[in-house]
């Protein structure tokens, strides 16, 4: 959307007297969503439309937020909805209904292209009212679920009907949609088949306008295929860990968060600062801090919020969970989700939970993940696999090279959204904490020897012969080596592949007039030559 400064609603403010601050607290927002909404970098939902509107007693077009030519569609949405026929058919039923019994998340921070995207593409809709169902789908812990519910805070008044089904298991299912049954008062009897209640809900959905249907933590995908093939006359948003291929369902991954969105979150989170305080109002040792462990959390946001959570718990400052982190970093991780929190489980137990599982379907794809938490987490070249699989445990030795075993293991990971592959390139990708959490959980002498053979695996890759013919290669296996060279001086590994992969690396680092590199790397050799 292209920015331009709206000047009607920064005049509409100032004829009241008013700050940014004052019409956040009026309308139950921050100060940073009013300064955007005023600067023009993004637009307020309905929700907030509305408000700001009776704040100034304008119309949306009076404050620059909307042209006097609004589609029917969007006054459709905004308009009462007893003004639409279909719902005057049940007289006995109250508007709004709303059958989400989560609360808002009051420390609910950033996000705003992500929200955005999601009003532009369901409120926004040339046309028609109805759009194709999308999901968020992301590794656990990533947001999804607590984006979806700001979604839903922002947009409730333009739906008559929201509902909120818990897909995690078929027991969470069956009962959201049996309340969904008892409140629409449809012909079914409640707790009897899933079939039967989702038949019920579904014909109630093609049948009438204007809803809102969230469905949360879609983690069987015959799930997603039953609601992705339904004609809607309604907006269909879900979340799921799955990798969700794209000729299924719309979808947008969700990535981690920025570093000044995840830094004003941590400050939020442990109460630092003012619920409506924006990042720039916090001292600027406060800021540094509050970014150094926002970045050795990797800017995950569920790892953020545990961060947050104990800090406000035991009242600590952030110097000192800093240090901690650096000292206790599992410990922090395991303990304090469930405990202070609003989520059910700690980020460490939720993966070593689902690594536990692949563990018992699929050893090959557990062991396969063990691996990848000691390679450069970004550039995980496939062919690593393939040719260093010698290299690895005997569950990779066993299954030799084998493409189906390889992308069968492949497939259960990226269930869980565990690992993203990129085919173009032929490499894999794994969050950063993920591979902490599960390099952590091992015992050393399980980490030495994982290390030792990426090391065997990766010199086996890295051409022996340094000239520019193979420097491309040189370049796509450089990530990987640097890796190497941290784990040769962690584990203090003393052997002739680690000696013979430093030195054809810094070779490498030489020619290229990385000089200095080259000389560390000369010199790390020289003293395992000694030894």
């Amino acid at each position: 959307m292209k920015k331009t400064i709206r000047l009607a609603l920064i005049e509409a403010r100032k004829q009241h007297g008013w700050s940014q601050l004052t019409v956040a607290d009026r309308i139950g927002t921050t100060q940073h969503n009013v300064s955007r909404w005023e600067q023009g970098h993004t637009r307020p939902g309905p929700f907030f439309l509305t408000k700001l509107c009776k704040l100034y007693g304008k119309q949306p077009h009076e404050l620059g937020l909307r042209s006097q030519s609004v589609d029917k569609e969007q006054q459709a949405l905004l308009s009462p909805p007893s003004s639409l026929s279909p719902f005057n058919q049940a007289p006995e039923m109250s508007f709004p209904l709303q059958l989400v019994d989560i609360p808002r998340n009051p420390f609910f921070t950033g996000r705003e292209e992500i929200l955005h995207y999601l009003h532009e593409y369901f409120m926004v809709t040339p046309g028609k009212a109805s759009k194709q169902p999308l999901v968020l789908c992301g590794l656990e812990g990533c947001g999804k679920t607590q984006i979806a519910l700001e979604f839903f805070y922002q947009h409730q008044h333009a739906y008559p009907f929201i509902f909120w089904i818990n897909a995690t298991t078929n027991d969470t299912l069956l009962d959201s949609l049996d309340t969904i049954v008892h409140q629409l008062r449809l012909p079914y009897a409640e707790g009897g088949e899933y079939n039967k209640a989702f038949l019920a809900v579904k014909q109630w959905l093609k049948a009438h306008q204007r809803w809102l249907l969230i469905i949360d933590n879609v983690n069987d995908l015959s799930v997603l295929h039953e609601f992705a093939h339904i004609e809607y006359s309604g907006h269909l948003l879900l979340t799921s860990r799955n990798y969700i291929p794209d000729s299924l369902m719309q979808k947008i991954e969700i990535p981690s968060m920025g570093m000044a969105e995840a830094t004003h979150f941590l400050l939020r989170r442990s109460r630092l600062i003012a619920p409506n305080a924006t990042l720039e109002q916090a001292p600027l040792e406060m800021i540094e801090t509050a970014e150094q462990i926002v970045t050795a959390l990797h800017f995950f946001s569920m790892g953020v919020d545990q961060a947050g959570a104990m800090v406000e718990h035991v009242g600590c400052s952030l110097l000192e969970y800093r240090e901690m982190y650096q000292q206790h970093r599992l410990e922090l991780l395991h303990y304090y989700g469930q405990a202070y929190t609003s989520h059910p489980a700690s980020v460490a137990q939720i993966w070593l939970h689902s690594f536990r599982q692949i563990e018992q379907t699929n050893p090959a794809a557990a062991a396969l993940l063990r691996l990848f938490a000691f390679l450069e987490p970004n550039a995980i070249p496939e062919e690593l696999i393939s040719a260093g699989y010698i290299c690895f445990s005997p569950i990779l030795q066993e299954s030799g090279w084998d493409m189906f075993v390889f992308n069968n293991a492949i497939k259960d990971l990226r269930t869980f959204s565990l690992i993203q592959r990129d085919n173009k390139e032929h490499l894999l990708r794994i969050h950063p904490l993920l591979q902490a959490v599960l390099k952590d959980s091992m015992e050393r002498e399980e980490q030495q020897i994982v290390a030792e053979g990426v090391i065997h695996a990766i010199n086996k890759l890295f051409p022996e012969k340094i000239e520019p013919t193979s420097w491309l290669l040189c370049q796509r296996y450089l990530p990987q080596a640097q890796i190497c060279v941290t784990w040769i001086q962690e584990y203090r590994f003393i052997f002739e592949a680690a000696a013979s992969l430093l030195l054809r690396v810094a070779c490498y680092l030489h020619e290229i007039e990385l000089y200095e590199q080259a000389e560390q790397l000369m010199l790390l050799t020289k003293n395992l030559c000694v030894l």
